[in-house]
């Protein structure tokens, strides 16, 4: 599916004011590639957020409220000033897409007052799409939630920093939740629904089946019941996950806050690094946590009855040391031998003699025990003697768990004091004035670091509840499909359970295919755009993408290489990720980057870029340069197979030039 953008109208936007962009390819272009150069302060970064806004209703999605309202309101400032008392100025912001030969268009309005003191406000907002086909057919419209569905099928929210990538944010790129919108895309989630559709029929199936079997009944409340702890359970982990990505991201700003204090950047790295290693510690300690709490489970039991299980071995050792176990004999048998010597031997088949029926009678006299009873307990010997030996290495593994508990809370005291001896190193840092400052930096930057800690505990503890939820709720499935197996189902409802298990597992089936085909085709098409882009042919090995969808670069010697890339190498990573989910979305959608050589050192800039005009032969890439990132070598390679435009302020500084003339317009 090819997706393009035809152009982008506005009315009164920011310093854009009224106008309009159009892209149409340049006579000679080879490319898709659609290049602005503008200086800083022009409205580079606008022109993205204008797209942004259009779609999303939001030029930064995310962005905090308090950080929204620093923004200046999106109205042009010149036509603020020149609009009276009470007047009301409209906004908005047109985009027409070009989707397989038939036309998209997106429109966001808003009507903005500016009142007596000065300030403006926004009146309202409104969004629509218009489709309309190749064939030239009546135009579908749609407004509010029904245009922001059609906005989701083509440019999915949640991943939207993959269509529309600013290279001055690099930082957050990865901090994006990427697994539920790549199964979006990969159709993973319709499956997914299709899946507890059935379920969900079946468990009405359970339910009308329990007049019948009252056990089956019982046994579905309790699956609902421990379903509805661990969805609440799993809201939390969402909750928590969201706030410790907030944390993070925060703890970063603070952190190139901070790196600015050069004659403490080393102990800063020296901090990172412990900080780094507590956080491993953490997780250990979360691991043994988890090992402790098998480990009490295990010998709980075992040790309320250990008293039983001894009694009961030594009095089958003593039985069976007095010879008062018989073998495995049927004495049932031998009593009818016995009482009727007219029935032949089942073994031989002759009738047996008066001394035979004596030796017989003299056997059963001799031994205490019913055959029945004796095997009974012969059976119980081995299994007896298993939990006798996990009794034994009972002291042995609580004296493992007991120096692995001692050595991590030794190791993360030792941790946390060095940690303290260089927050108190850098809180010292700078004198009166320049630590003040420093000190509330570090101040704030200790806070988040607790806080951080904080959520990923509980972020261990409610995995951990999930997993021990989701282990009970396996187990109460097994329970309940024994107890559809010894029901008496009616024939009617027994089919459509039967047909019902069949799809549901099918459908799993296909599911776990596309989940595993999907993340394969992922990580290799992301190492082939990133081997493409960087320049080192003998430094990386390979890159994998876990079920979460985390991507982590390793060395050929197989070490990992993620976290100690350089930025021009994290660059290379964010786009070979996003070519790889554009590519496997199937749809061929537009990709906008503002800043797309910014963070590139010179001998990977003209190689980044060569990599970037030969994707934009089959897919539109729309790039906003300063021009500086637009280097000679740059140049060389847009200026004929791209279409190159230039933008700069006006002399009064209140518009943007270069922007075309106002046209007819998408509606």
């Amino acid at each position: 599916m090819a997706i393009q953008i035809e152009r982008i109208e506005f009315q009164n936007y920011r310093q854009y004011g009224t106008g309009m962009f159009s892209f149409e390819k340049n006579a000679g272009a080879s490319s898709q590639l659609f290049a602005f150069i503008a200086p800083n302060g022009t409205g580079k970064t606008t022109l993205l957020r204008m797209i942004i806004w259009c779609l999303y209703g939001e030029e930064t999605p995310g962005t905090s409220p308090s950080q929204k309202e620093k923004r200046l309101p999106l109205v042009n400032t010149k036509v603020l000033q020149q609009s009276g008392t009470g007047e009301q100025v409209p906004v908005s912001v047109s985009i027409r897409f070009l989707i397989d030969g038939a036309f998209v268009d997106f429109k966001r309005s808003a009507t903005y007052e500016k009142k007596a003191d000065g300030t403006v406000a926004r009146k309202n907002m409104t969004f629509s799409s218009v489709m309309t086909p190749s064939n030239g057919s009546n135009s579908q419209t749609r407004e509010g939630e029904e245009a922001d569905f059609i906005v989701k099928q083509y440019f999915d929210k949640a991943i939207y920093n993959f269509y529309f990538f600013d290279g001055e944010k690099l930082s957050d790129f990865f901090r994006t939740p990427l697994k539920d919108s790549i199964y979006n895309i990969a159709q993973v989630n319709l499956l997914e629904n299709i899946v507890n559709h059935t379920k969900t029929i079946k468990n009405e199936l359970n339910r009308k089946l329990g007049t019948s079997v009252p056990n089956i009944g019982e046994k579905q409340q309790q699956i609902e019941a421990k379903r509805k702890t661990l969805d609440g359970v799993r809201e939390q982990l969402v909750f928590e996950r969201e706030t410790l990505q907030k944390q993070e991201q925060e703890f970063d700003e603070l952190e190139v806050q901070l790196r600015g204090y050069e004659p403490v950047k080393k102990i800063q790295a020296e901090r990172d690094n412990l900080n780094h290693h507590l956080a491993e510690l953490n997780k250990s300690w979360e691991d043994f946590l988890t090992e402790r709490n098998k480990f009490v489970r295990k010998y709980l039991t075992l040790l309320n009855l250990f008293p039983r299980i001894k009694a009961l071995h030594t009095y089958i050792e003593a039985k069976s040391s007095q010879g008062k176990l018989p073998p495995a004999i049927d004495r049932d048998q031998i009593l009818k031998l016995i009482e009727h010597p007219d029935m032949p031997c089942p073994l031989c088949g002759t009738h047996l003699t008066k001394e035979a029926r004596d030796a017989l009678q003299a056997l059963l006299t001799q031994y205490e025990l019913s055959s029945r009873a004796a095997n009974l307990l012969s059976s119980f010997r081995s299994p007896l003697e298993e939990l006798l030996k996990e009794a034994e290495a009972y002291e042995s593994e609580k004296d493992a768990l007991l120096q692995k508990e001692q050595s991590l809370r030794d190791q993360i005291k030792k941790t946390k004091v060095q940690l303290e001896e260089k927050d108190r190193a850098i809180s010292h840092f700078g004198g009166d004035v320049g630590g003040k400052k420093f000190t509330e930096l570090d101040q704030k930057y200790h806070a988040l670091r607790q806080g951080i800690e904080k959520s990923n505990r509980t972020i261990g503890q409610l995995e951990n509840a999930e997993r021990m939820y989701n282990g009970e709720l396996d187990a109460l499935d097994r329970e309940m499909k024994n107890l559809n197996a010894k029901a008496d189902m009616a024939k009617e409802y027994k089919a459509k359970y039967e047909v019902l298990c069949k799809l549901s597992e099918k459908f799993t089936e296909v599911k776990d295919h596309i989940v595993d085909e999907t993340k394969t085709d992922m990580q290799a098409r992301t190492w082939k755009f990133f081997s493409e882009m960087i320049w080192k042919t003998n430094t990386f090995g390979k890159i994998l993408i876990d079920d979460a969808y985390n991507v982590t670069v390793y060395d050929r010697e197989g070490r990992v290489m993620t976290d100690s890339m350089s930025e021009t190498e994290k660059m290379a990573l964010a786009y070979s990720f996003t070519l790889a989910v554009h590519e496997i979305s199937g749809k061929n959608c537009p990709l906008v980057i503002d800043s797309p050589l910014g963070r590139v050192s010179d001998e990977n800039r003209e190689r980044m870029a060569r990599a970037l005009l030969d994707v934009a032969k089959e897919k539109q890439i729309i790039m906003l340069f300063t021009p500086d990132e637009y280097s000679l070598a740059v140049a060389s390679l847009y200026e004929h197979a791209a279409t190159v435009r230039r933008l700069e302020l006006s002399a009064d500084e209140s518009r943007v030039e270069g922007v075309e003339a106002y046209g007819a317009g998408a509606y």
